[in-house]
C-alpha cells in the first residue's frame, strides 16, 4: 500500500519554525471538512475545497507567512488525494456506512483529525532538525568553553557565515548582476570576474557587513558547485550557460534552505583551504560535538545527492 505522506521534508527549510507552525493553526482552523466521494470503491475529498485551494496558491508568492500557509494547505489536499479505498479500510471506513448519516459524519471527522495530526508531528519533527534550531544545541554544547574555542568550532561548523536572507539575496544580485562572471573550462572549471570586485568579494568572508560577506559566500557557494559538475559536460557548454546554471543553483538552495544551503555546499572546501580544526576539548562535549557534526554531514549528504539541483541539463 502506498505512503500517503511524503517522503522527507515536505516545508523549505528557509520557513522558520514559528512560521510553519502559525500556518499550521491558520490552515487547521478554515472551515473545510471532508465528504465521502464515491462508495465503489470507497473515496473521500474535500468538501468545498475552494479556501484551501487558495491558501495552498501561497506557495508562490514571496512572504514567508503566505509560502508557509501555501505548503501545509497543499500537505492537506496532496494526503487527501492519495488516499486509497485501502487507506480507508485500515481506518475502519467501508461501505457499511453508506446509510449512516452519523456514523459517516463521525468517520470524516476523525479522518480529517488524523490529517492534522500527522502533519502536525511532521512539523514537530521537522523542527529539531532546521539548521535553526541545530545551531542553538550546537551553543548549549558551547557554553562553558573559553570563547576562543568556542569561535573556533563555530567557524569550523560555518556558524559564523550566517546571514540573514535580505543580506544574502542582496549578496547574490551582486555576484549574478554586477560581477560579470565568466566560467573558463579549458582546464580545470574556474570563475572569472571583473577583477577589482572579485579581490573585494574574495576578501570579504569576515567583513563587518553582512550583505559584503554574503557576496563572498555567495561566490563560495558557487565555485564549491562548479567543482562538483563533470568536467566533460561542462565543455560542452559556452561561458554563458555555465553561468545560467551556477545562477539557477544557488537561488535554489537560497530559497529552499536560506544561508545554509550554501554554507553547506561551502564548508568543505572551506575547511581545507582555511586548515580549519575542532579544538581539544573535553571528551564529553567533543562527543557531544562530533554527533552534531555528523547531523550537519548527513544533512550536507542528502543535499549533494540531489545534484544539481537548480534545473541544469
Amino acid at each position: 500500500m502506498q505512503s500517503l505522506f511524503a517522503a522527507g521534508s515536505w516545508l523549505p527549510a528557509v520557513i522558520d519554525q514559528r512560521a510553519a507552525l502559525a500556518a499550521f493553526k491558520h490552515v487547521s482552523q478554515i472551515s473545510w471538512c471532508l465528504q465521502f466521494s464515491s462508495w465503489d470503491p470507497v473515496s473521500v475529498s474535500v468538501e468545498n475545497p475552494t479556501e484551501l485551494e487558495l491558501c495552498a496558491q501561497g506557495i508562490g508568492t514571496p512572504r514567508y507567512e503566505d509560502r508557509a500557509r501555501g505548503h501545509v494547505a497543499d500537505q492537506v489536499l496532496q494526503i487527501v488525494g492519495r488516499m486509497t479505498d485501502r487507506h480507508l479500510r485500515f481506518r475502519g471506513i467501508d461501505a457499511s456506512i453508506r446509510d449512516d448519516a452519523a456514523a459517516q459524519r463521525a468517520k470524516l471527522d476523525d479522518l480529517r483529525s488524523f490529517v492534522l495530526t500527522r502533519i502536525r508531528n511532521d512539523l514537530n519533527l521537522r523542527g529539531e532538525s532546521l539548521p535553526d534550531i541545530w545551531c542553538g544545541r550546537v551553543e548549549d554544547e558551547l557554553f562553558w568553553q573559553s570563547p576562543e574555542d568556542a569561535n573556533a568550532v563555530r567557524t569550523y561548523l560555518g556558524m559564523d557565515q550566517v546571514i540573514e536572507p535580505r543580506d544574502l539575496r542582496r549578496g547574490f544580485n551582486y555576484v549574478f548582476k554586477s560581477m560579470a562572471l565568466a566560467v573558463d573550462t579549458s582546464g580545470a572549471p574556474t570563475i572569472k570576474a571583473d577583477p577589482w570586485k572579485l579581490g573585494d568579494v574574495l576578501g570579504a568572508r569576515y567583513d563587518g557587513k553582512p550583505h559584503e560577506r554574503a557576496r563572498n559566500l555567495v561566490y563560495r557557494a558557487s565555485c564549491a558547485f562548479l567543482a562538483l559538475l563533470p568536467e566533460v559536460e561542462l565543455r560542452e557548454l559556452s561561458s554563458d550557460e555555465v553561468v545560467v546554471l551556477l545562477q539557477a543553483e544557488i537561488d535554489s538552495r537560497m530559497s529552499s534552505s536560506g544561508c545554509w544551503g550554501l554554507i553547506d555546499l561551502a564548508i568543505a572546501g572551506d575547511r581545507q583551504q582555511l586548515d580549519l580544526k575542532l579544538p581539544a576539548l573535553d571528551p564529553v562535549t567533543a562527543d557531544r560535538l562530533l554527533r552534531l557534526i555528523s547531523e550537519q554531514e548527513a544533512r550536507r549528504c542528502r543535499d549533494l545527492a540531489g545534484q544539481p539541483t537548480g534545473g541544469g541539463k
